[in-house]
């Protein structure tokens, strides 16, 4: 049996694809990994109802890190996709123009990449 293509989603934080490498630097990827403390921060008032049953559904934990301003932790030609919405316009244009080069370092000759932007941040213009 011959595996899937592989597919890489940047910038998830809590939209989950299946059958994809969900990937962002949320700070919700380190709490989820000590116990009790994402119910401790609810408690407090520091965490969300919203956020705080994420974490029960365990959301956070299949998160990987991964800071699209550095390089990537992926051998070039690893993915037949990849994935972006919203994340562009977050970031300092010469950060875009890196993730942007990243991407098409990991993906294979072929492969696909969707990067959905609002359209309103200044690198949609300057790009």
């Amino acid at each position: 049996m011959t595996a899937g293509p592989k597919k890489l989603h940047l910038g998830c934080f809590d939209r989950i694809l299946n059958g994809w490498i969900n990937a962002d630097i949320t700070p919700h990827i380190f709490l989820a990994r000590i116990p009790g403390l994402a119910f401790l921060l609810f408690k407090i008032g520091v965490l969300s109802k919203q956020r705080y049953e994420q974490h029960k559904q365990g959301i956070f934990r299949t998160i990987r890190y991964l800071n699209v301003t550095k390089t990537f932790p992926y051998s070039d030609a690893t993915f037949d996709f990849v994935f972006s919405a919203h994340l562009l316009e977050h970031l300092y244009p010469h950060q875009t123009i890196f993730c942007l080069n990243e991407t098409f370092r990991v993906l294979i000759r072929g492969g696909g990449s969707t990067n959905r932007s609002a359209g309103s941040g200044q690198n949609c213009e300057k790009l």
